[in-house]
């Protein structure tokens, strides 16, 4: 069999259970084959071999159990980055790269910045704002030691040496210092939100999705602790669920933040918060 007619087959398999039957297919043939998706095409003719089927096979059936094509091979691009992942960590999604967008646009390559990601998990915004501010001082802060050491292992592999990495949940144990940017992509689901057992999030970590009060806990928690960590002027930023900006907007003015403005991902879904401590 011939890589058309097994990715054929595959793409197949995976309409069942997956959206994007063709893109997992194609991410997952890569893998096995250790080639790109362009190699695929160019290469269509070309015969597999048995052990090739058979390995291909094998991942197949594993992504017919919805578990996600990115923990299947250990990896998924974030900010024409490529970030190592495991089951450990949440896999990082476009609309997070809103975050980052805003942040470019309004910080300047000012060597003197600081700034704190809180819930690093594979590292995805510390790494891809290092790659784009190297002279940033960037701590990068989760509580799970295991999601900590995917994000130092992605850091080094891209090269950023301008990132400190804390164990703490949120800034319980963050050496004392101020931040020009506190930046974060916290849980926010509801713990009884159906969502939660479909698709490729039921087997995500639930300590990185999940939050109590209807999923705003740890928003109004980091709404309430961050102005004692902001330097004046200082940026909050949160990513929150396409259901919450109102509550959101909400929390940040109760608690006295100026220039409170939400914003919608590239989906126009209500996706994320931007504040101001003066």
């Amino acid at each position: 069999m011939n890589i058309a007619i097994a990715l054929k087959q595959a793409c197949a398999d995976l309409k069942i259970i997956s959206d994007s039957a063709r893109l997992d297919a194609e991410l997952i043939f890569a893998f096995a084959l250790n080639r790109t998706r362009t190699y695929l095409y160019s290469h269509g003719e070309e015969e597999l071999s048995v052990e090739q089927q058979k390995y291909i096979s094998t991942l197949i059936k594993i992504r017919q159990q919805s578990i996600p094509v990115a923990y299947i091979v250990g990896e998924k691009e974030f900010w024409s980055l490529k970030f190592s992942i495991s089951p450990t960590t949440l896999i990082p999604r476009p609309a997070t790269e809103c975050l980052i967008e805003y942040v470019l646009q309004h910080f300047p390559a000012n060597p003197t910045f600081k700034v704190c990601d809180l819930g690093t998990g594979s590292g995805a915004i510390a790494v891809s704002l290092a790659t784009e501010r190297p002279l940033w001082d960037i701590t990068a802060v989760d509580i799970q030691a295991s999601a900590l050491a995917m994000a130092e292992y992605n850091a080094r592999h891209h090269q950023c040496f301008n990132i400190q990495f804390y164990c703490s949940h949120w800034f319980t144990k963050i050496p004392s210092q101020h931040f020009d940017i506190i930046i974060s992509n916290p849980p926010y689901i509801n713990a009884h939100d159906s969502h939660l057992k479909t698709g490729d999030v039921q087997h995500e970590p639930s300590i990185a999705l999940q939050s109590p009060e209807h999923g705003l806990h740890d928003i109004k928690h980091l709404i309430l602790h961050s102005q004692s960590h902001l330097s004046p002027k200082g940026l909050l930023i949160l990513e929150h669920g396409y259901d919450q900006q109102e509550h959101v907007l909400a929390a940040l003015k109760q608690q006295g933040f100026k220039n409170i403005q939400g914003f919608c991902d590239h989906d126009k879904l209500p996706r994320f918060c931007v504040a101001y401590y003066m």
